[in-house]
Formats: C-alpha cells, structure tokens, sequence
C-alpha cells in the first residue's frame, strides 16, 4: 500500500531552503544541505522541486504574492466616501502592515533585490511594481475627484514617482541588521508626498502660499530679499 503523502514535507523544505539561500546565497546553497536541515531526503525534494532555483522560485512567488494582498485589500470605488484624514490614516495602516511584512520577509526579499539575483527574477518586481502603480493611480484619482490633491495632477508620472520611492524604502529596509521605527519612518514618508499632492486651496488655507514662500512671521525669506536687491541694484546701473 502506498504511503499517503506528507503534507508537512514541502513546508519543511521551504523553510530549510529559506535558511540556507539567507546564509550561502542561491548559488552557493545545495540540495543536500537544504534537506539535510529539513531532516528529509532527497527524494522527498525532489518530489516537489525540480531543483533549488525552483524552491527560491517558489519562496518568491509566496512573498511577492502575500506582500500583494496588502496592496489591493482596499480599493476606492463610487461607494467610498471618506475624507482626507480618513484616507490618509488608511494609507498609514496599509503602509504599516506592508512594510511590517516587508521585514519579516527580508531573507527572501533581500535575496531577490540583490545585484546578482535580480536580473533573473526581475519579472516578479516588475509585475508587483506594475500592480502597485495601478493602485497607487487609482487612490490619487480618488484624492483628485474630491479635491484632496492637485487638480492638475499628473496621475501617471506621481504614480511612477510615489511607487518608486516605495521601492527604494523596501530596498533601504530588507538591509538593515536592526528593525528601525516604521511608524515614524512611514509617517515622515507620507507627510512628504501629501504636502506635494495637496490641492492649492488647502495650502493657502493653511497658510502656506505654494508660489511665495514666507518666513517667520510673513517675512520675505533672507535669500529672497538679498535677490531682489541685487536687481534692483542691476537695473539702477
């Protein structure tokens, strides 16, 4: 009678090949030492693996798709009504939760970033980076619509910008030996991009003018003033 498979194996050896690929790389990692640390044989690997670049394959594809659902777990529609604090305390949420998976998967994150690595599974950024774009648009177009942001906006070209700057923060994050403060990180990376996005009206009532800026107490900034006396002195000669 045949042995009904192990349900547990492929877990196990996903979780060696993890380890392994953190500590020698891809090309340095065998078969042999991951099913060694798993306690399983080779056999056994190779029931599910055609080789270990299919099980990094494997632990890519399981990263970029978990790191996915964050993305797209809500989207605007004509249903939604929230105001800008309400959508500005999501995309914080969302952000944090990402970024939260992000270092709890930077093994395999940090893998496939990598200079050496990256060409060949350049596919998988690629589609997550279209994907993440496609939401990003589709959240200004929100902000747009309802006067949050810039009517002029280019959705495109900030979509590309915004998502750019996210990849490079991954990047920058699966890096480091020590988790830094991710609320404050993500908090000052917001405020950045919403400052910039902001719809005129709202500066202005802010007190902040986007053509003049002023310094303490409405004054004319000292660089300001230093160029409009040497044209005034220009023209006076």
């Amino acid at each position: 009678m045949a042995r009904p498979p192990d349900k547990t194996a492929r877990a196990d050896l996903l979780a060696a090949a993890l380890i392994e690929f953190d500590e020698h790389g891809v090309e340095r990692a065998t078969v042999e030492a991951i099913t060694s640390r798993a306690g399983r044989s080779k056999g056994a690997f190779y029931l599910h693996f055609e080789s270990k670049e299919a099980a990094f394959l494997a632990l890519c594809e399981s990263a970029f798709a978990g790191l996915g659902e964050f993305i797209g777990a809500v989207t605007p529609s004509s249903s939604l009504d929230w105001g800008l604090e309400a959508l500005r305390a999501h995309w914080l949420e969302t952000d944090l939760r990402a970024f939260e998976y992000v270092w709890q998967h930077r093994p395999i994150l940090r893998l496939v970033l990598s200079v050496g690595m990256c060409g060949r599974f350049a596919y998988l950024v690629d589609a997550f980076a279209t994907v993440a774009r496609e939401s990003i648009a589709r959240w200004l177009e929100y902000g747009v619509e309802r006067g949050f942001y810039r009517a002029e906006l280019d959705i495109a070209i900030t979509s590309m910008a915004i998502g750019g700057a996210y990849d490079r923060l991954a990047r920058e994050l699966v890096r480091l030996e020590k988790k830094p403060d991710l609320a404050r990180w993500l908090s000052q990376f917001q405020a950045t991009f919403v400052e910039g996005l902001a719809a005129r009206e709202r500066a202005t009532k802010r007190g902040q003018s986007p053509t003049k800026p002023r310094g303490p107490a409405g004054e004319e900034p000292v660089a300001a003033k230093t160029r409009r006396a040497s044209r005034h002195a220009a023209l006076r000669g």
